[in-house]
């Protein structure tokens, strides 16, 4: 049996109440996927992948498009946005994840977006999608959330806190109203209004005694 796609927020709320008791696998069609389907297993041996990977190719010489153009194609198809995982607009083609069933109905009718004819297949070879982001380095005083977010924004430790307590930061996909939350490392730091960050904590530290952190800026 196999869930709907969730996302990262509904992933980890969905970790919680499996816990370890329940035997599961978490697939979107490739590694670093941020919308998965959960898989129910009776044991490891069972799982196979139920993600379809379809492709389009694409010359966006005249027509640019963008993935809000892919996302409002398959809106229109009265697809609901759990009936298909991550997507990407690349140079040459369009890729989606999607169900077997989903993979059917697109393949079918979606035959144009924006102005560009597409035709979408199915695609056997694997997919080594990254996601984009960017490097930030910052140093803080310690690993508590008011400290790492006033760095990350950047902004003073009080608008930190009042952001933290307003409900617009979360870590790993749960909203934390703590200011004295301590993060750790390959933490998730989302802001709201601002983006989301992975922390990664080499164990630097300056000459003035502060950590010394990595984060990832995710596009």
């Amino acid at each position: 049996m196999n869930s709907l796609f969730l996302d990262e927020a509904e992933r980890a709320q969905a970790r919680k109440i499996l816990g370890k008791h329940c035997l599961y696998r978490e697939d979107g069609g490739y590694p670093e996927a941020e919308r998965c389907r959960i898989a129910f297993l009776y044991e490891e041996a069972d799982f196979v992948s139920s993600v379809v990977c379809l492709t389009a190719r694409i010359n966006q010489k005249f027509v640019q498009l963008s993935h809000r153009d892919v996302l409002g194609a398959l809106m229109g198809l009265n697809l609901e946005r759990n009936q298909f995982g991550d997507l990407f607009v690349l140079e040459d083609r369009i890729v989606i994840f999607c169900t077997e069933t989903m993979a059917d109905v697109v393949i079918m009718n979606c035959r144009k977006i924006h102005r560009l004819n597409v035709e979408f297949e199915r695609c056997t070879l694997p997919f080594e999608g990254k996601r984009q982001r960017e490097e930030k380095t910052i140093n803080v005083a310690s690993l508590r959330l008011d400290n790492v977010v006033a760095a990350l924004v950047p902004c003073a430790r009080l608008k930190a806190a009042e952001m933290i307590r307003s409900g617009r930061i979360s870590i790993n996909h749960e909203m934390i109203e703590d200011c004295g939350k301590m993060c750790h490392n390959k933490d998730t730091v989302s802001i709201s209004g601002v983006g989301r960050f992975l922390l990664e904590d080499e164990g630097r530290i300056s000459r003035k005694e502060r950590r010394i952190i990595k984060a990832w800026k995710y596009r």
